[in-house]
């Protein structure tokens, strides 16, 4: 690519997706059997889905992001999500299942594929090894059986492609699911800093962070001191070109983090441009009038990859 060319994509903002077309809805689930220490062992998983969520948005798909506990209780944990600044559209358990009749559509799914049969434990559903009990003889509709109803419920949704955190997934043949296994541990969770506790859960070291803050505040600075100027291309230089390569980089960030399902190549990409800015800033400083656009989008890919992690960098 031409070194005008790459200028003009700058002033376009082409390093930023601009999807207009009507797409299709993409799932992100969260399944957990149990309700005790939701939040603790779970935050991991919740902010992945939240930052997976933003960067299909940010390609133009509509999300839905979704909790599926198998307790009856979900309203405990609502509250606690709401404090990290996470919307989840969708909060499903066992009760919501019953009520939406997934559950008896499943079983006469079940019953019409041939796989089931009742004996003297209930009604059960044929396995390789043996079979899974799925009413048991007394009646009771057993955790398979609603974990079953939950994937069906997917699969009837049609979803573009659903992402499901589960760590006891059931084995599906669909090309457009996906099942994912977060491993998490409990951490204390601190409320009052959502910024810091968001990158202590993303592995992010306080003093890496800290380098993000203070050189987002210089970004500011600079941009608030400085009236901007047309780019002149006559005047940059090789480091000028290997940053607004990095910046042009911003759109494949995005679809890499998507396929890998990884917040962590965000973070890094961060990181690296932030790392270039500051040996950028110490060529250039003296004539740094004459790159204030360049200064702007620095800045401004720095803004939105920070949004995608759910973190708001004018808080900081």
């Amino acid at each position: 690519m031409k070194n005008e060319e790459k200028i003009e994509l700058l002033y376009n903002e082409e390093y930023l997706p601009k999807e207009k077309e009507q797409k299709r809805t993409v799932l992100l689930s969260k399944v957990s059997p149990k309700i005790e220490n939701f939040i603790e062992k779970n935050i991991k998983s919740i902010l992945y889905l939240d930052i997976i969520s933003n960067c299909y948005n940010t390609l133009g798909y509509p999300t839905i992001k979704e909790i599926y506990i198998e307790d009856t209780s979900i309203n405990s944990i609502k509250n606690d999500i709401e404090k990290l600044n996470i919307k989840i559209d969708i909060y499903s358990n066992n009760t919501t299942l019953y009520e939406n009749d997934y559950i008896e559509n499943t079983i006469n799914l079940l019953k019409k594929s041939g796989n089931c049969f009742i004996n003297e434990d209930g009604l059960c559903y044929k396995t390789k090894k043996q079979y899974d009990i799925l009413i048991n003889a007394n009646g009771e509709y057993q955790d398979k059986l609603y974990k079953m109803a939950y994937y069906f419920k997917i699969i009837a949704n049609n979803y573009y492609k659903a992402y499901i955190i589960d760590s006891y997934p059931l084995k599906i043949n669909n090309n457009s699911i996906y099942i994912k296994n977060i491993q998490s541990t409990i951490i204390d969770i601190d409320y009052s800093n959502i910024n810091a506790l968001k990158y202590k859960i993303l592995g992010v070291k306080q003093e890496d962070y800290t380098l993000i803050e203070d050189t987002y505040i210089i970004l500011l600075q600079l941009e608030d001191k400085y009236q901007l100027i047309p780019i002149n291309i006559n005047n940059l230089k090789y480091f000028d070109y290997n940053i607004i390569d990095k910046i042009l980089e911003y759109k494949s960030i995005i679809l890499k983090t998507i396929e890998e399902f990884n917040p962590s190549i965000i973070i890094d990409y961060i990181y690296e441009l932030i790392k270039m800015f500051i040996f950028y800033y110490d060529n250039v400083k003296d004539d740094i009038k004459e790159r204030t656009y360049i200064i702007k989008f620095i800045r401004k890919v720095i803004d939105n990859s920070l949004n995608l992690l759910g973190i708001n960098p004018r808080y900081i």
